[in-house]
């Protein structure tokens, strides 16, 4: 008989066990915020000489019929072994994200790699050419990227003065005479939001 009973009080416990669990399950709840929208933003540089001119045209051109529409007073004439020029290229944040300016390029159009092995580049963030932020042959930037040693921030609406100077060394000889080069040169950017 004390059998029996221990069996009954086990089956009674379980039982209320059981159900209490049950009931617990009933409960649910939902809550949603309200609608939520989601835009990505924009990265845009645009780039062109700037010589306090306003005119828009190439950096570098030997004459007044080169310097774009209507002509300008900018050419460099007939460049001759010793010359050098400067130029700024003028980068301009419209976009709606802060921008950083890491490297450049440039693409040969036209002429001979002869000439652009010849020729120096630097180029600077300032008009006393202290700055430098990329340099080499002409040749160099255009058979590879240039990088600058640290990104260069453009923060939206920022408008970057990159100052090119271009020199034909002294010690170029009679084999440069009457050769030309055109080139393009293309500045790269990156966002500068979540990007080390």
């Amino acid at each position: 008989m004390k059998r029996i009973w221990i069996l009954a009080v086990a089956f009674v416990v379980m039982a209320a066990v059981g159900g209490g669990g049950l009931t617990l399950a009933l409960f649910s709840a939902q809550s949603a915020a309200a609608t939520q929208e989601f835009v990505s933003g924009t990265l845009e540089i645009e780039a062109h000489r700037d010589m306090g001119d306003g005119i828009p045209g190439p950096m570098f051109y030997i004459d007044t019929a080169g310097g774009g529409n209507p002509p300008n007073n900018h050419p460099t004439g007939l460049w001759a072994p010793g010359d050098e020029h400067h130029r700024i290229l003028q980068v301009e944040n419209l976009g709606s994200l802060d921008a950083k300016l890491t490297h450049l390029r440039a693409t040969l159009q036209s002429g001979d790699m002869y000439l652009a092995e010849k020729l120096n580049v630097v180029v600077t963030t300032d008009p006393g050419g202290m700055d430098v932020v990329a340099a080499g042959t002409l040749a160099d930037f255009i058979n590879g990227d240039i990088y600058f040693p640290t990104p260069i921030e453009a923060y939206v609406t920022d408008v970057i003065n990159l100052h090119f100077w271009v020199e034909f060394p002294l010690n170029a000889d009679n084999s440069y005479q009457g050769l030309s080069t055109v080139v393009t040169f293309t500045v790269y950017a990156e966002q500068l939001a979540n990007n080390p």
